[in-house]
């Protein structure tokens, strides 16, 4: 979804509107649908997107995607609700139990 607000952002500007903040020009987007998102859908994605909820989440995301973590990374990937070390843990742990020898 944000490479089609992006998209209509691109839209609207060719049509010389100013954008200078997507979050903040939402209304104006309103009219620059994607091609392939029916209008009505686009309409109401643009309203939920003006919510102050809406922008909450964005900020917050945003803020997420920017940060690091101590080694300097950005955005960790976990698989769920458990870190990969933990995954990596217990899939050695049920390979042990179930008879492997060579178990890295």
């Amino acid at each position: 979804m944000r490479t089609a607000r992006k998209h209509s952002a691109k839209l609207a500007r060719a049509k010389e509107h100013i954008i200078v903040s997507i979050a903040d020009s939402i209304h104006i987007l309103e009219d620059f649908n994607p091609k392939y998102i029916p209008d009505g859908v686009w309409r109401s994605l643009c309203k939920y997107w003006d919510t102050p909820e809406w922008k909450k989440l964005s900020a917050s995301g945003t803020k997420n995607r920017n940060s690091s973590d101590g080694s300097g990374k950005t955005g960790r990937h976990t698989g769920g609700s458990i870190g990969m070390n933990e995954h990596r843990d217990r899939l050695r742990l049920m390979l042990v139990a179930a008879g492997g020898t060579n178990v890295a």
